[in-house]
């Protein structure tokens, strides 16, 4: 897991050093997190934040080449992160938590326990259960 951080504001750049180093580098992954003027190619995962309008989002992730496979299995070589300036999320801590475990091939989960809840105003977290935790190392 190879995150650029790109200009990102003071809430989301610590909210994603955070969560990389206390929720996904404890697992079996390899993280590595560095601040970037811009996002380069390459199996990296590239994280902005600016204000993409009224568009109902905190944050989504995006392919952004080398994609293969179908959905549920369908992985990307370069991925693009965005989190949304139009809002203030209920938590900086769990919406980077949510959207990094998108990066890893986690989909939303139905314990409220995990910061992949879909709806992350109704999650109790910002980290990874047990479950989640055990698809990432069986995968990496």
């Amino acid at each position: 897991m190879n995150i650029k951080r790109v200009a990102l504001t003071t809430n989301y750049n610590g909210a994603v050093l955070n969560r990389a180093n206390n929720v996904y580098d404890p697992t079996d992954l390899v993280v590595t997190v560095s601040s970037a003027a811009t996002c380069g190619s390459g199996k990296q995962i590239c994280v902005f934040d600016q204000d993409y309008g009224n568009n109902n989002l905190y944050g989504w992730v995006a392919c952004r080449a080398g994609s293969s496979g179908a959905n549920p299995n369908r992985t990307c070589e370069h991925q693009w992160v965005r989190f949304n300036l139009a809002y203030t999320p209920p938590s900086y801590q769990r919406l980077a938590c949510h959207e990094l475990a998108h990066t890893v091939g986690l989909r939303h989960g139905t314990e409220t326990a995990s910061c992949v809840f879909p709806n992350i105003a109704q999650a109790t977290t910002s980290a990874l259960t047990t479950h989640d935790r055990a698809h990432i190392n069986a995968r990496y």
